[in-house]
């Protein structure tokens, strides 16, 4: 949450846009949106063999490729579609999965699986208020705008999570 004001994502309001979460853990985390509904598009797999800890190639060529910390226990946001942290050129697109029935509405928390990236469609349609206004954290920051974060306990309480405002 020390994320830094250049650092925040900035949505467009009255966009619709595709956000890709990826999960370079070992663990399946349950993500979470302030504000918006969204729905999943798909989930795709890296690419490349494993490992023998379970690690494909295509999540190491994506850490090498981005200097992205290999230690980190917290989903990346590779936002929009733009080239910003982008892990199509190490996807298996052709294994990319639609959602279960179950998980075919409307969602504010989703599962994202380890070693894939969750694709969400995102509408910042039909905001008609003030996204920008400052609140208190639990930790007692004073921050603006959304988060998503993970709703593991103790991530929550750790303050993991990142801004994103709608502009």
């Amino acid at each position: 949450f020390d994320t830094a004001d250049r650092d925040l994502i900035h949505a467009s309001r009255g966009s619709v846009e595709l956000w890709n979460i990826i999960n370079l853990t070992g663990d399946v985390h349950p993500m979470h949106l302030h504000l918006v509904a969204f729905q999943i598009k798909e989930r795709v797999p890296f690419r490349g063999p494993v490992d023998d800890r379970g690690v494909p190639q295509g999540v190491k060529d994506y850490i090498a490729a981005w200097h992205v910390d290999p230690d980190s226990r917290v989903p990346i946001l590779g936002y929009g579609t733009g080239p910003h942290h982008s892990a199509e050129p190490f996807l298996e697109l052709s294994r990319a999965q639609r959602p279960a029935a179950n998980e075919r509405g409307w969602k504010d928390t989703i599962i994202c699986p380890p070693g894939q990236v969750t694709r969400i469609i995102v509408p910042f349609t039909g905001i008609r208020f003030e996204t920008n206004r400052p609140y208190r954290t639990q930790a007692g920051r004073s921050v603006r705008g959304y988060v998503w974060h993970c709703h593991i306990l103790e991530h929550e309480e750790w303050d993991m999570m990142q801004g994103y405002r709608v502009v």
